[in-house]
């Protein structure tokens, strides 16, 4: 469970003027739930990922995480955290050009010391139906196929958190829905605790529950049916 308690995040412009990026959040991600975060471009939303992800502090309350106050533990203690529990996917990819798919899913693996980390990552490739392109290189596959290379990466290590940035932002629509529904699909056969940010309100109708954020708040939240 992710717990967010009367979170604001504020940046200074060069101006020197004080931005309120956040303010008040109050919200609550159980375990084994998908929640979508939508809005529009500037309402908050990648901060508020980061921010449930240890990577951003807020300046106001506090974030928990079963329990734990991850917002008041040493940047040592979150990257740890994140390390051992966490996994992200992004809207670039983020996959290292002079390694294959195999090598950029086994990547995290063999930083966590796991032995099996290519029989491993062979798996996770063959589960998103790319086991004829583990030793292609990213500029040889397509937007699509890199995009489900990152989300093999991302569940390979088994995280109980998944955090998602505009995962189908760069995708057509029709490569975009099939990556939307192996998304889903994954998290809810691990019972990964998702948070996915999206502007795609048909990715965001396939969560759980979605948070609408508006000039730093959440001003709307609904539930799928």
């Amino acid at each position: 469970m992710i717990e967010v308690v009367g979170v604001g995040y504020e940046v200074v412009l060069p101006s020197r003027e004080r931005l309120t990026v956040l303010e008040e959040i109050n919200c609550t991600i159980e375990t084994g739930e998908a929640v979508a975060v939508v809005g529009s471009s500037g309402s908050g939303k990648s901060t508020l990922l980061g921010v449930m992800a240890g990577l951003t502090q807020p300046q106001r309350g506090v974030v928990r995480v079963d329990g734990w106050t991850m917002s008041q533990a040493s940047e040592e203690e979150r990257a740890a955290w994140r390390l051992r529990e966490v996994g992200f996917v992004f809207q670039n990819f983020q996959l290292l050009p002079h390694l294959t798919a195999l090598e950029n899913v086994a990547l995290p693996l063999w930083l966590r010391g796991e032995r099996r980390a290519e029989a491993i990552a062979r798996v996770w490739l063959e589960r998103v139906g790319l086991e004829e392109r583990v030793n292609h290189r990213p500029a040889q596959l397509s937007g699509g196929e890199q995009q489900r290379v990152g989300l093999a990466r991302a569940f390979a290590c088994r995280p109980r958190f998944l955090f998602a940035d505009e995962p189908t932002g760069n995708l057509d629509r029709k490569t975009a829905a099939r990556v939307g529904a192996l998304l889903f699909g994954l998290q809810e056969e691990e019972k990964t605790t998702l948070v996915v940010v999206t502007h795609d309100e048909t990715l965001a109708r396939s969560a759980n529950r979605w948070l609408r954020l508006e000039e730093g708040r959440v001003v709307e939240e609904g539930r799928r049916n």
